[in-house]
């Protein structure tokens, strides 16, 4: 993209410079136009994508547990249409005009990955194993004393394991993504007109550019292929006989209908201002054709405002796999535990809802514009020298440095950065760098002097 800029740039300035060579029989002649009272309408519709880097979202392995033959999934923008329109004013007596111009563009792109194309994971294959902390409810459950003749009393409900943490880790099995980029600009300059034998017209201009650009770039996952930890649950006896306390572990495991769903949503947002200068030229090569370029460079100054949120919702399926009783208390009393609740091996839900978010303050940042087209154009001379002109072309507007990425990665403070035997211990780091943004594709413009 940056090549197609410099090259735009080039026959911009070389279309310019052609102005200044001297014709065929060695004289040419330089003026300035002078305007009688007139305004000029533009309508521009651009059908164009952007350009930005870093847009992977996903890396396709053939297996949950590979981490070779692994491929990068990324989004693919797609062209859209955009509009520009402007209002001149030609000055009377002069050859200098007013012009006020809008421009807005807004493109979404979505793409999915899954299967048959393989097992997906983001870019940072840990990022999904960080693990989701499940809420276990109580369980009561009654208790049975026994002497080794039979049973000595039953205590129903005497017994409360307490609530538990339970850790769920799991893989990607699907991903998507969408990638949505908005610019608008408006301009208001002053320009200068300048005649060539009166086959070239420039115009140079200069004054002052509001930009504002804001991309969201949101990926979802379905996580499935869930694990869960074992949960130590204990809990007091109670009842009427000397106080023991029993404890147990249980297994739990997730049923296969679990699945959580994880949303990671990026905003960037961008609003600058600055000055802007250029210059346009039209060489009329007759029939009422022309060939036409310009180029313009902005330098803004403004605020920049990005954040990362990570939402991980869904509902795990548990199941009790056993409980196994350790009791403390009288001495020749055997102790049994009988209709736990939930029962052993019954499934019973609990719903997740973790949001993790961070924002970067407001900072101060200069980015560098730089547009440019070129194209050909048909004129149409009406009466009391109106005209109606016809162009197409192809346009290209690059913003440097003006999109945040943001990424929140974990690492184990004792150990340094993860590696595939480090344990898990979720410490965010928080990490932005920029990116540039282009806008370029073809257009098609008419334009009217009255």
């Amino acid at each position: 993209m940056k090549k197609i800029t410099l090259f735009l740039a080039t026959f911009a300035l070389s279309l310019s410079a052609y102005g200044a060579l001297p014709t065929g029989s060695g004289e040419f002649e330089v003026d300035m136009p002078l305007f009688n009272r007139a305004f000029e309408f533009g309508a521009r519709a651009l059908f164009i994508k952007t350009s930005a880097p870093e847009v992977d979202y996903a890396l396709l392995f053939p297996s949950p547990t590979s981490r070779s033959d692994g491929r990068y999934k990324s989004s693919r923008p797609s062209y859209d249409f955009g509009y520009k329109l402007y209002l001149g004013y030609f000055i009377p007596c002069s050859g200098n005009d007013i012009r006020l111009t809008y421009s807005d563009f807004e493109q979404k792109d979505r793409s999915h990955s899954g299967a048959p194309e393989g097992f997906v994971n983001p870019p940072n294959p840990r990022q999904f194993q960080v693990p989701v902390r499940a809420f276990v409810p109580g369980i009561i459950g009654d208790v049975i004393v026994s002497d080794g003749g039979g049973p000595v009393e039953t205590f129903p409900g005497g017994l409360v394991f307490d609530p538990a943490i339970v850790e769920a880790t799991g893989s990607a099995i699907e991903g998507d993504v969408k990638n949505t980029i908005r610019q608008g600009s408006i301009d208001l300059d002053a320009g200068q007109f300048i005649n060539i034998d009166n086959f070239i017209r420039l115009r140079f201009f200069g004054g002052l550019r509001y930009s504002r650009l804001k991309n969201n770039f949101n990926t979802t996952f379905v996580i499935g292929n869930l694990t869960a930890s074992e949960s130590t649950l204990s809990g007091p006896f109670i009842g009427t006989i000397e106080p023991f306390t029993v404890s147990g572990l249980s297994t739990i495991t997730l049923a296969s209908q679990s699945q959580l769903l994880e949303s990671i949503r990026q905003t960037s947002t961008y609003n600058g201002i600055g000055p802007r200068m250029g210059g346009e030229g039209a060489f009329h090569i007759g029939g009422g054709f022309g060939l036409v370029g310009s180029l313009s460079t902005a330098m803004l100054i403004g605020k920049q405002q990005s954040a990362l949120s990570k939402t991980t919702t869904g509902e795990l399926a548990l199941a009790l796999a056993g409980i196994t009783t350790v009791t403390e208390g009288t001495p020749g009393f055997d102790i049994s535990i009988d209709d736990l609740t939930p029962p052993i091996g019954s499934v019973f839900t609990t719903s997740i809802n973790e949001i993790q978010d961070f924002e970067f303050d407001r900072t101060t940042r200069i980015v560098p514009n730089l547009e440019a087209n070129i194209g050909i154009n048909y004129t149409i001379q009406l009466e009391h020298c109106r005209t109606v002109t016809i162009e197409v072309g192809y346009y290209v507007n690059h913003f440097f440095n003006a999109v945040d990425r943001l990424a929140a990665t974990a690492t184990n403070p004792s150990s340094g950065p993860l590696t595939d035997d480090s344990p898990i211990v979720p410490v965010g780091v928080r990490t932005r760098h920029t990116i540039d943004a282009s806008f370029a594709g073809p257009y098609l413009e008419i334009e009217a002097t009255l």
